[in-house]
């Protein structure tokens, strides 16, 4: 084993979270004579798996006005969008891979700004354990490096969707899609019969796409509700902040009182002739607040019966890619099943499945191709794929939210151990997020995370000791 290397910070995850938190660290004035070492998989840097693609038939969901990865610089992504064509503006939604291009170009200027103090590396982090003879960590990687930090920051990203049990048994095929986020796996699904996406929302679009762009074959979407998202208005209005609703001040808050209220609220809007996005549009900035008064049993209580409808009208689609799907619907070329996926059985032609709906209880048979499972990403410890956080959960250094949206962190984004004590230096940035703001596993909300935990970070490595 080789001699432990020092560093000042040490990223894990070299991603959207993992490089623009690289990026946040030098705008916000890491002294220079601190060293950083990102440790990134095998994915290219500052892309991720999310945005490492050159099919331009998938669109950001989001419109450039919004997508700016710098919080102190909203222009920042319309600039670079206006520099590529000036006919996109604010409203304008582009394809993913331009995102991909536009999060390297603005990790290679800071990078190349601050020059060898920032060093990257390809390998992946097995463990991470705090020294017993010193407050700094040490980190291993698969490789057999070892690595000494003084401060770590946590960026790794979602976790796999999870394959429903009764497909785990199947043994692993062509036919059988487990990560619908890799190209080449769709690709190498036969032509020549019907596709079941297990799952209706982003993933499964940008799926549905990907199947019917060079053949006829027929996609069929199940899912326990059938809920799809909603597109955005042709007419995009990019809502200001505006002040924490009255609607929602209440003695109680509670799952089922939010979503009457604001019902209610919607109801108003359209009698008066606007839109009802713009009700979840202005609710996205207070949805952290809203989150955290609600109890734990509430919590819960909107993760099993609420998230999907909040998702799909506030996470929605491109006014393009809804029209499309919705031209693909008519056409006969994709079927939306609402029902609950019961069997499923390998034969010569592919898979005979056995789906139940929810309401009639009927229960229906037929044979597809091939399973692309997009059933979504998920953010519960206890079902985790990912050897690094397994580790950390058995050390005591990261603890499972209870509502399972992710792992505790104190206030100031350092991860809380098993102990229930944050522990210093040590801070998470990226989706699981989500167990302390719910609103937090996109560019608008994670920006600001990514802003904050730097500062944090700084102050505690430039603090008098």
């Amino acid at each position: 084993m080789e001699p432990s290397r020092q560093y000042s910070v040490v990223i894990i995850g070299g991603g959207y979270s993992g490089s623009m938190m690289a990026v946040n660290l030098i705008r916000q004035g890491l002294p220079d004579h601190h060293n950083i070492l990102i440790i990134n998989r095998k994915h290219p840097m500052a892309k991720g798996l999310a945005y490492d693609t050159w099919d331009d038939n998938l669109l950001l969901n989001g419109p450039v006005g919004t997508m700016s990865a710098l919080e102190d610089s909203p222009n920042h992504f319309l600039n670079y969008c206006q520099a590529l064509d000036p006919a996109l503006n604010e409203s304008s939604f582009v394809p993913r891979r331009i995102y991909g291009d536009y999060l390297q170009d603005t990790f290679v200027r800071h990078i190349h700004d601050r020059g060898h103090s920032i060093e990257t590396l390809e390998a992946e982090v097995t463990s991470v354990q705090r020294r017993t003879d010193s407050p700094t960590f040490r980190v291993s990687t698969g490789n057999g490096l070892v690595i000494d930090a003084n401060a770590i920051v946590l960026a790794n990203g979602h976790a796999y969707p999870r394959l429903p049990q009764c497909l785990q048994h199947l043994p692993s095929s062509r036919q059988l899609v487990i990560n619908p986020l890799i190209s080449q796996d769709l690709d190498q699904l036969p032509d020549d019969r019907p596709i079941l996406i297990l799952g209706t929302g982003h993933t499964s679009i940008d799926a549905v796409f990907r199947l019917t762009s060079t053949n006829r074959r027929k996609v069929i979407l199940l899912g326990r509700r059938g809920q799809l998202p909603i597109g955005h208005s042709p007419t995009l209005n990019l809502s200001p902040k505006v002040e924490f609703p009255c609607y929602l001040e209440m003695p109680k808050l509670t799952a089922r009182a939010c979503l009457n209220a604001v019902r209610k609220q919607i109801s108003i809007r359209k009698n008066k002739g606007g839109d009802w996005r713009d009700v979840i549009n202005e609710l996205r900035h207070h949805v952290p607040t809203i989150w955290q008064r609600l109890d734990l049993s509430e919590k819960q209580r909107f993760v099993r019966h609420l998230s999907s409808l909040w998702n799909s009208h506030r996470y929605r689609l491109s006014p393009i890619a809804y029209h499309r799907f919705q031209q693909l619907k008519s056409t006969g070329r994709v079927e939306v099943i609402a029902g609950r996926l019961l069997t499923c059985m390998e034969t010569s032609w592919g898979y005979r499945i056995s789906i139940q709906n929810p309401k009639t209880e009927i229960k229906t048979q037929f044979e597809v191709g091939g399973i692309i499972n997009c059933t979504g990403l998920h953010y519960d410890l206890k079902e985790t794929s990912q050897t690094l956080n397994s580790q950390l959960a058995e050390e005591g250094l990261i603890r499972r939210d209870p509502s399972g949206q992710g792992i505790e962190i104190s206030d100031d984004y350092c991860v809380i151990g098993q102990d229930g004590s944050p522990i210093s230096n040590f801070y998470y940035f990226g989706p699981f997020l989500k167990a302390k703001f719910w609103e937090a596993i996109s560019v608008p909300e994670l920006r600001g995370h990514g802003k904050s935990i730097a500062i944090n970070l700084i102050g505690s490595l430039t603090a008098p000791s």
